[in-house]
């Protein structure tokens, strides 16, 4: 259901990891009519050990063990977007929830 009420199709399910990182999105609905799939954050941060910080400007997302930052972004249009193209560009080794930077830079 969205906003007005109105019901759009369901048409797959599954599990998906975001390329060139760790972080992965467990039971992932695929709703072809929405452009701006939405992320439950409460889902997300579990799966992924970390956890977000929200401000007026924008958001911070860290590691729950080392509390390295994984990525920023910036709001926009009332909602806290994540780029997948920024993701790509971090280190896999901060991503690393078994790999401390310390270790990784060792």
């Amino acid at each position: 259901m969205v906003g007005n009420g109105q019901g759009l199709p369901i048409t797959g399910t599954g599990n998906v990891t975001i390329p060139t990182t760790n972080l992965k999105l467990n039971d992932v609905l695929v709703v072809p009519a929405i452009k701006k799939k939405p992320l439950y954050v409460s889902q997300f941060t579990r799966d992924n050990n970390c956890y977000f910080m929200f401000y007026p400007w924008g958001f911070i997302l860290k590691d729950m063990k080392t509390k390295q930052v994984i990525l920023k972004g910036f709001m926009k249009d009332g909602l806290y977007p994540i780029n997948l193209q920024q993701l790509s560009t971090i280190p896999i080794s901060f991503l690393a929830n078994k790999v401390s930077s310390n270790l990784w830079h060792a």
